[in-house]
């Protein structure tokens, strides 16, 4: 059996990004094709144990507490601690790195790609599989999320340049790239990187699971907003809009799902306006109680800013949501139905209008609902997901 090593240095299992889900899920299903390893942090080692995945073997890289991630300090504390200690663990596992057949680095970020990258070079016939989701947003582009204070300003900045000399370095020597949407894809493409070593997938669900939690008699919310509390996400674009629409529809509920640097921010601007009957913070929330969260609203709002994807969406259409979200270019590709897109992007009057306009159109309700149940179904479903990265896998 083929031996692959997976390496999560960054994630520390608190809350659920895309890419952490793309793979959780990935891992779940190549137990079946591989011998795996795992190299990452205790918390998000903790987190895989409850997914009971076949033939794993885990090796902890970090046994410290995290560093407070919502401060420039705190990361690079936390970044540069965790890429010591990913080099350190792929020196004191040579027998591993020695017998693997694939690294695969589940982020762009350099605790991920320098061990992967080190992993490599001491096993010369090791294919790397390198995930790259996202670009990060240039500091003078429009619609930055990271232009919200300095502190922000800064660490977009810091992201984009390390970005910028990551981003050569797998395009360098990665053997295969796993994007999640086809823009960024045509990058790599466009900059000269091989067409067939370089692939987006989506992300996904798991239909068996979203089918399996009955739908309630009755909604209990009018909207859901889930992902994470990052400016990138829009949390604060979707509570303004909130706010804007009870002034039309005072009794509206939204639940919100997710945790993040925004999560104190939006919650004192709740309670500052007033807010509180009408908007509820659950935090994180997975697995079951997730989906009954889902299946108890109506609408599934994305206020995402700045996005190319974005996993979520389809968790919401599994759950027969439709999605109003700001018409971000991407979507075309991986959402091209069950979406009602709004612009401009950004403008929480428009969300709002939007969302208060399908509350009540009945008929426009019902084609973006069976629109979106019959996407997720033809093209989101995890085992296809999984089984078209291990035939590319294959081919490298």
């Amino acid at each position: 059996m083929k031996k692959i090593i997976f390496i999560a240095n960054v994630d520390c299992g608190q809350g659920m990004s895309g890419g952490s889900q793309i793979y959780f899920e990935l891992m779940k299903r190549f137990g079946n094709s591989f011998q795996l390893f795992f190299f990452g942090s205790q918390g998000t080692i903790n987190r895989l144990k409850e997914e009971n995945i076949k033939n794993i073997t885990y090796v902890q890289t970090d046994d410290h507490d995290n560093p407070d991630l919502h401060s420039f300090g705190g990361v690079f504390i936390h970044s540069i601690r965790r890429l010591i200690r990913g080099i350190q663990s792929i020196y004191e596992n040579s027998k591993i790195i020695d017998d693997a057949d694939y690294v695969y680095s589940v982020s762009d970020f350099l605790p991920d790609v320098i061990p992967a990258l080190f992993a490599k070079w001491k096993n010369l016939k090791i294919k790397w599989v390198s995930a790259f989701y996202f670009f990060a947003p240039k500091p003078w582009q429009k619609h930055n999320p990271y232009a919200t204070s300095i502190m922000r300003r800064t660490m977009g900045i810091c992201y984009w340049f390390i970005q910028s000399l990551v981003y050569l370095v797998i395009k360098k020597c990665a053997d295969l790239v796993v994007t999640c949407n086809e823009l960024d894809r045509k990058i790599f493409i466009r900059d000269g990187f091989s067409e067939k070593n370089i692939i987006s997938i989506y992300g996904g669900v798991d239909l068996n699971i979203i089918n399996a939690v009955p739908a309630p008699k009755k909604n209990l919310y009018d909207a859901v907003f889930m992902a994470r509390f990052h400016p990138q996400k829009g949390p604060m674009v979707a509570v303004k809009a909130w706010e804007e629409l009870i002034k039309t529809f005072p009794k509206a509920q939204l639940a919100m799902i997710g945790n993040g640097s925004e999560e104190k921010e939006v919650a004192s601007y709740i309670k500052k306006k007033g807010l509180s009957n009408n908007i509820r913070l659950f935090g994180f929330v997975d697995g079951t109680e997730k989906y009954k969260l889902l299946k108890s609203s109506r609408i599934f709002i994305h206020s995402a800013t700045y996005e190319t994807g974005g996993m979520a969406v389809a968790e919401g259409m599994a759950c027969g949501l439709p999605v109003v979200a700001f018409a971000q270019e991407g979507f075309k590709y991986c959402y091209p139905q069950g979406l009602l897109g709004v612009l401009p992007i950004g403008n929480y009057h428009k969300l709002a209008s939007s969302i208060g306009d399908l509350l009540v159109d009945d008929k426009k309700y019902a084609i973006l609902k069976k629109e979106a149940l019959e996407l997720v179904a033809r093209e989101w479903d995890w085992n296809k997901r999984a089984s078209f990265v291990l035939e590319k896998m294959s081919e490298v």
